[in-house]
């Protein structure tokens, strides 16, 4: 199994790198990887790395609504 995620937000990808950042969350821009333009990667961690990952995304997304620990709301 892979130890990462690689997702490609509707936004765009370098302003929530940045915004992840600023919240502590090492992400990976890969846009420039041939493919993969406006993909970001995030290793998998621990369940609070995680959570902290969920939160910051969610936060970075403009997104409404709390987080459980699994998926965002």
């Amino acid at each position: 199994g892979a130890n990462f995620v690689l997702f490609r937000p509707r936004d765009e990808a370098h302003a929530i790198w940045k915004e992840l950042l600023s919240d502590g969350v090492l992400v990976r821009d890969c846009s420039s990887w041939s493919g993969l333009t406006g993909c970001l990667r995030v290793t998998v961690g621990t369940p609070e790395e995680n959570l902290a990952f969920i939160t910051a995304l969610t936060r970075a997304l403009g997104v409404n609504g709390e987080t459980n620990g699994n998926s965002c709301s």
